[in-house]
């Protein structure tokens, strides 16, 4: 309720929760959860296109992204306090985080998973409700992707013609599954700036691709950490079936499994440093290093602890693991 004239209201109201007053001078409301009222010495502008029709069968006044109106409504499982999943113009809503209030839902031009990224501060943890995210992400400023589960959130890019995702910084994943990507390098995650560093826990990548390098991941330089993760049917044209790590990688209790690679390194290539414990690497092929396979020169090396090595093969040479200097 809102730029109604010198005042919005008039008299006594009761709100039931979620509600947009612009100005209150005239009335006498009992506020809830989740509304905003302003007053003759601050009103709130709600940020309303004029009526006119935006889509639907009925004229509808279009909020701004920057409205308050914005993502304000009750929480996405909430079906916006009411069982309403639609709104005047018969879009799904909610479109983001939450729903808007009133009855013109804001359409992002990003995907829900990217409306939900750019709208996080740098270094937030971001709770990712349970689906299907049918689209391709950017993400860095030490954002968190949280999701319940592999099994219950997936990024699924197989549409997509391109990366997963592609970093523009550090950022971390956390029970998410991420498949159907493909790149000239990392189908899943593409991360080619300087630096950039990568933590993973409780992720699975299948089904990814790179004509290149890091069929799942390519990690031009930085650190990647790994910790119960899994690698499944990815594979790269180069070298890094699963991974390609320019500088440092730490994986640990995570399984490869099904992964190619044309050069080396069916699971893992690198041409830094690895540390490997606790890993199972099973029927991985590449032409060398079925598995695993460490260039780079002096500076390069691997270490390997409690890693279980089965059915990997290779064309040429090391059917497990290989190392060129």
């Amino acid at each position: 309720i809102a730029v109604n004239g010198i005042t919005d209201c008039d008299g006594s109201t009761n709100s039931l929760g979620y509600n947009l007053i612009g100005d209150d001078t005239n009335c006498v409301i009992t506020q809830t959860t989740g509304d905003q009222i302003g007053n003759s010495g601050s009103t709130i502008d709600p940020l309303l296109g004029p009526l006119q029709y935006n889509g639907g069968r009925t004229a509808t006044h279009a909020i701004d992204p920057t409205s308050p109106a914005f993502d304000s409504a009750q929480l996405a499982g909430d079906f916006c306090g009411v069982d309403v999943s639609t709104d005047q113009r018969e879009e799904v809503r909610p479109n983001g985080f939450a729903c808007d209030i009133g009855a013109y839902e804001y359409i992002s031009p990003f995907g829900p998973l990217q409306t939900l990224i750019n709208g996080a501060a740098a270094g937030e943890t971001i709770t990712i409700a349970d689906g299907i995210y049918t689209e391709a992400i950017t993400i860095g400023d030490g954002k968190t992707l949280s999701g319940s589960g592999p099994d219950n959130v997936v990024i699924d890019a197989s549409n997509v013609g391109g990366p997963a995702i592609t970093a523009t910084g550090d950022f971390a994943l956390i029970g998410i599954r991420v498949t159907g990507g493909a790149a000239d390098n990392g189908g899943g995650i593409f991360a080619d700036i300087a630096g950039t560093n990568i933590s993973l826990d409780n992720v699975v990548f299948n089904d990814n691709a790179a004509v290149f390098d890091g069929g799942a991941i390519y990690l031009r330089d930085g650190t990647l950490t790994g910790s119960d993760t899994a690698f499944g049917s990815n594979a790269a044209g180069g070298n890094g079936g699963a991974i390609f790590s320019g500088t440092s990688a730490t994986i640990s209790g995570s399984q490869f499994q099904d992964n190619s690679a044309g050069q080396n390194g069916g699971a893992i290539a690198g041409n830094g440093t690895l540390t490997s414990s606790n890993n199972t690497f099973d029927t991985n092929l590449a032409d060398n290093g079925g598995a695993i396979s460490i260039g780079g020169g002096t500076l390069a090396s691997a270490s390997s602890s409690d890693d279980l090595f089965s059915g990997n093969m290779a064309t040429r040479d090391g059917g497990a693991i290989h190392e060129s200097v």
